[in-house]
């Protein structure tokens, strides 16, 4: 069972209604999934479909890096959708596509097998948290990073904004935007570790390791994760009662704490 992948709900308000998307990640590596990297070489489209809003184009991208891949890859169309107001997928046109990622450019995708009789070739898709599953550069795992050191620097930046709001006035964001850009210099978004990526290379270690130990320690941090928001979670890993037992304290004093603030 998966929990937090996608959680869809449908707000109204003066008769317009709006689509509404809080992303996650699985309780466990989904082994249908391909985490690849590669250069785009080409497009394809457009195309329609009875699914889809509007009309629709994807990647011709030849992989340079396999990181996961239930068979072996060389090449794949990569098509990327987005949400409209009513949660119904809406596509990216060529000539839009095209402006967007230039060929040449390389690419990380986390992505399921689509399938799309009307193109020969692998083809797939994003999830539905489109620019949380697709990253327009290639990137390299960091080997210092810590869910837990990240959350905690999230939380201390809160800290900050709500002591000045005690003694002046200003907006949570834009005060939230500079004691984060105080604590850590701003960079540009293509430089950024994108934190969705790390996740799932932390799953998929998880699901390679046959070691009980070392999935305790891995969770031990990705608990942390903010997309990680029920112990349910928890539930679902493969480890013994106590160390289940364990996380779950653990995990209710980070949600408290996080909550909090």
């Amino acid at each position: 069972m998966k929990y937090f992948l996608l959680v869809l709900f449908v707000l109204s308000y003066n008769f317009i209604i709006a689509c509404s998307v809080v992303c996650g990640i699985p309780s466990k590596f989904d082994t249908k999934n391909y985490i690849l990297e590669g250069k785009v070489i080409g497009y394809v489209g457009n195309f329609k479909k009875s699914d889809i809003s509007g009309e629709f184009s994807g990647l011709v991208v030849k992989v340079t890096k396999t990181i996961y891949a239930p068979q072996p890859v060389k090449t794949f169309n990569l098509f990327r959708f987005g949400l409209g107001s009513m949660c119904e997928d809406t596509g990216t046109p060529k000539e839009y596509l095209m402006k967007e990622v230039p060929l040449g450019s390389y690419i990380t995708v986390i992505g399921n097998f689509m399938e799309f009789k009307e193109i020969e070739g692998l083809n797939i898709r994003n999830y539905v948290c489109t620019e949380q599953a697709t990253f327009y550069s290639k990137i390299k795992e960091k080997s210092n990073f810590s869910f837990e050191k990240d959350r905690i620097r999230e939380i201390n930046i809160r800290k900050k904004v709500q002591a000045y709001q005690k003694e002046n006035s200003g907006s949570y964001y834009e005060l939230y935007e500079h004691f984060a850009r105080e604590d850590q210099p701003e960079i540009p978004n293509e430089k950024k570790f994108p934190h969705l990526f790390q996740a799932y290379l932390e799953l998929l270690a998880i699901h390679k390791t046959k070691d009980e130990k070392q999935r305790f320690e891995i969770l031990q941090d990705l608990i942390w994760f903010h997309y990680i928001s029920d112990k349910r979670f928890i539930d679902e890993q493969d480890i013994n009662e106590d160390m289940k037992a364990e996380l779950k304290l653990k995990f209710e004093e980070i949600q408290k704490e996080w909550a909090y603030y």
